[in-house]
């Protein structure tokens, strides 16, 4: 038969006595719940710099040369 020592972790005493926002404990706002999105802002970074880089280059080569 099961002995008191081996039937398992013994109820607390106090259920409700778990830390909660009402006793100072932060909970997480809604910005922390969601996944990150700087994935995305990297992405729009980089693609905004390829794109300007390209304008320049396009810029400098059709202004290399001087027309006469």
């Amino acid at each position: 038969m099961a002995s008191e020592e081996t039937a398992g972790p013994k109820p607390l005493a106090n259920p409700d006595a778990t830390p909660t926002a009402t006793t100072g404990q932060k909970s997480p706002s809604d910005t922390d719940l969601r996944p990150g999105n700087q994935a995305m802002e990297v992405l729009i970074a980089g693609i905004l710099l390829i794109g300007s880089i390209s304008l320049f280059i396009a810029w400098g080569l059709a202004n290399a040369y001087q027309r006469t």
